[in-house]
């Protein structure tokens, strides 16, 4: 039997996969075969070479990636069944993988999202409070679920924030967040949670703590509402917050800080928004750009 065929058979019988997955296996393999051919020819050097092939094709580091699991379980299954001498996989190591860059909304973007929710409703007063609040403050959902009405603190103009670590930060509330949410505790907030004792700040419809598939559906509802065709969840309403902070010339350490990083690398990845905006900012007043 063909070594790739009885590996696809192995595949399929003891490893349980599906056919697409088994037929993308054996699509790297024989790819890779193709170039290199036999199987007990095959080095760390041979593999090696097919890597920096596949790099100069510029081929993403994901489908690099894919192909090399492909082949080191097709050569370890070959050298567990004595097929080969020696596994030339061992020596290979997989390329660390791309870094995803967050999702983020321009400032009209942004405007535009916060607008969508009807102010004259009271689900709408807590609505665009919500989003004011994600926006202005950078916190993860599972951090605004968390606080409390006695953590606003109005008057010093920050609210209090438990972070993932259990450390408390301060984190600012700008004067259109305070607003809103002001706005929304005194006309909105009492007649929602109709009586029910909760401490919380942000309640659902039913006046029960609001949850993070609660706020998830809220803001993907507006999104569409709105027309924007980019991924926005919480979490995209954080990065953009950190993103036109950097942007518009806060540094590292202070947005660090009010994301609740414990190293300041985290908040590296928004160093490329400032670096567009410069490139705008260039492009648009230089003679010779």
């Amino acid at each position: 039997m063909d070594y790739r065929d009885e590996f696809c058979s192995y595949l399929k019988e003891e490893k349980k996969l599906k056919e697409n997955s088994i037929a993308s296996y054996r699509h790297d393999i024989d790819a890779f075969l193709a170039e290199a051919g036999e199987e007990s020819e095959v080095t760390a050097t041979t593999v090696m070479a097919y890597i920096l092939k596949l790099q100069k094709e510029r081929r993403k580091n994901s489908t690099i990636t894919r192909s090399l699991i492909s082949l080191r379980a097709y050569f370890g299954f070959l050298y567990v069944n004595d097929y080969i001498a020696e596994n030339p996989m061992r020596r290979v190591t997989l390329p660390k993988s791309e870094p995803h860059p967050p999702s983020i909304l321009s400032v009209e973007e942004i405007d535009l999202l916060l607008s969508q929710p009807d102010i004259a409703t009271q689900k709408g007063m807590r609505d665009r409070a919500l989003l004011e609040f994600l926006y202005a403050g950078g916190m993860r959902v599972s951090e605004m679920i968390r606080v409390k009405l006695q953590d606003v603190h109005f008057d010093l103009g920050y609210v209090e924030c438990i972070g993932e670590n259990g450390r408390s930060r301060a984190v600012p509330l700008g004067k259109t967040c305070a607003s809103y949410l002001k706005e929304y505790i005194e006309k909105a907030r009492s007649y929602i949670t109709n009586g029910n004792e909760t401490d919380v700040l942000f309640v659902n419809m039913r006046g029960e703590a609001m949850s993070r598939q609660g706020c998830f559906k809220i803001i993907r509802d507006y999104k569409e509402k709105a027309g924007i065709s980019k991924e926005v969840n919480p979490h995209t309403l954080r990065h953009s917050f950190a993103a036109h902070l950097v942007a518009n010339g806060a540094d590292l350490k202070s947005v660090s800080q009010m994301l609740g990083h414990s190293d300041i690398s985290s908040a590296q990845i928004y160093l490329q928004f400032a670096q567009n905006k410069l490139k705008d900012t260039y492009d648009k007043a230089h003679p010779h750009a």
